[in-house]
Protein backbone atom coordinates (compact mmCIF):
# COMPACT_ATOMS: atom_id res chain seq x y z
CA UNK A 1 0.00 0.00 0.00
CA UNK A 2 1.13 3.52 -0.43
CA UNK A 3 2.64 5.15 2.95
CA UNK A 4 1.39 8.71 3.46
CA UNK A 5 3.33 10.46 5.87
CA UNK A 6 1.54 13.37 7.97
CA UNK A 7 3.36 15.84 9.42
CA UNK A 8 1.35 18.07 11.72
CA UNK A 9 3.09 21.30 13.33
CA UNK A 10 0.10 23.06 14.50
CA UNK A 11 -0.49 23.02 18.90
CA UNK A 12 -3.86 21.94 19.12
CA UNK A 13 -2.82 18.48 20.04
CA UNK A 14 0.59 18.96 22.04
CA UNK A 15 1.20 22.71 23.41
CA UNK A 16 4.47 23.87 22.71
CA UNK A 17 5.41 20.74 20.77
CA UNK A 18 5.64 21.65 16.86
CA UNK A 19 7.10 20.08 14.78
CA UNK A 20 6.56 16.46 16.31
CA UNK A 21 5.57 13.54 14.52
CA UNK A 22 1.44 13.59 15.08
CA UNK A 23 0.54 10.17 13.18
CA UNK A 24 1.37 7.78 9.90
CA UNK A 25 -1.35 7.02 7.58
CA UNK A 26 -1.69 4.05 5.14
CA UNK A 27 -4.00 5.03 2.51
CA UNK A 28 -5.85 1.93 1.13
CA UNK A 29 -7.95 1.39 -1.96
CA UNK A 30 -11.43 0.41 -0.58
CA UNK A 31 -13.57 0.51 2.21
CA UNK A 32 -13.16 -3.50 2.18
CA UNK A 33 -9.90 -2.87 2.71
CA UNK A 34 -10.70 -1.09 5.70
CA UNK A 35 -12.46 -3.05 7.24
CA UNK A 36 -9.91 -5.83 7.07
CA UNK A 37 -7.42 -4.08 8.49
CA UNK A 38 -10.09 -3.28 11.19
CA UNK A 39 -10.75 -6.76 11.76
CA UNK A 40 -6.13 -8.34 12.09
CA UNK A 41 -5.76 -4.86 14.59
CA UNK A 42 -8.93 -6.43 16.72
CA UNK A 43 -7.98 -9.65 16.62
CA UNK A 44 -4.52 -8.87 17.63
CA UNK A 45 -5.99 -7.15 20.65
CA UNK A 46 -5.34 -3.30 19.92
CA UNK A 47 -7.47 -0.90 20.42
CA UNK A 48 -8.59 1.04 17.60
CA UNK A 49 -11.14 3.77 16.77
CA UNK A 50 -13.15 3.24 13.63
CA UNK A 51 -14.72 6.55 11.62
CA UNK A 52 -16.65 5.83 8.44
CA UNK A 53 -17.95 8.60 6.36
CA UNK A 54 -15.55 11.35 7.92
CA UNK A 55 -14.85 14.69 6.96
CA UNK A 56 -11.15 15.17 7.02
CA UNK A 57 -8.48 16.61 5.16
CA UNK A 58 -10.89 17.69 2.16
CA UNK A 59 -12.10 14.11 1.84
CA UNK A 60 -14.37 11.91 2.81
CA UNK A 61 -13.03 9.08 4.04
CA UNK A 62 -13.62 5.59 5.71
CA UNK A 63 -10.75 4.97 8.38
CA UNK A 64 -9.60 3.18 11.73
CA UNK A 65 -6.48 4.33 14.08
CA UNK A 66 -4.28 2.38 16.17
CA UNK A 67 -2.02 3.50 18.74
CA UNK A 68 0.36 0.56 19.62
CA UNK A 69 3.16 1.97 22.48
CA UNK A 70 6.73 2.60 20.91
CA UNK A 71 5.22 2.95 17.41
CA UNK A 72 3.33 6.47 17.21
CA UNK A 73 -0.41 6.61 15.96
CA UNK A 74 -1.20 4.89 12.66
CA UNK A 75 -4.39 6.04 10.47
CA UNK A 76 -6.02 3.39 7.70
CA UNK A 77 -8.02 5.09 5.25
CA UNK A 78 -9.50 5.38 2.25
CA UNK A 79 -10.65 8.24 0.22
CA UNK A 80 -14.69 7.90 -1.04
CA UNK A 81 -15.24 11.45 -2.44
CA UNK A 82 -13.94 15.15 -2.20
CA UNK A 83 -15.24 16.93 0.51
CA UNK A 84 -17.35 20.07 -0.44
CA UNK A 85 -16.55 23.51 0.32
CA UNK A 86 -19.18 23.69 3.29
CA UNK A 87 -17.80 20.50 4.39
CA UNK A 88 -14.12 21.10 4.44
CA UNK A 89 -15.89 25.29 6.43
CA UNK A 90 -17.32 23.08 8.93
CA UNK A 91 -14.25 20.90 10.04
CA UNK A 92 -11.48 23.67 9.36
CA UNK A 93 -11.80 24.44 13.20
CA UNK A 94 -11.33 21.06 13.97
CA UNK A 95 -8.84 18.56 14.60
CA UNK A 96 -9.69 15.94 12.46
CA UNK A 97 -6.36 14.16 11.17
CA UNK A 98 -4.76 14.80 14.25
CA UNK A 99 -7.24 13.00 17.17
Amino acid sequence: PRVQLALNVDDIENPGAGGTLNHLGVEVATTAEVVDTTRRLTDAGLPIQVEDGTTCCYAVQDKVWVEAEGTGRWEFYTVLADAGAEAVAETSGSVCCGR
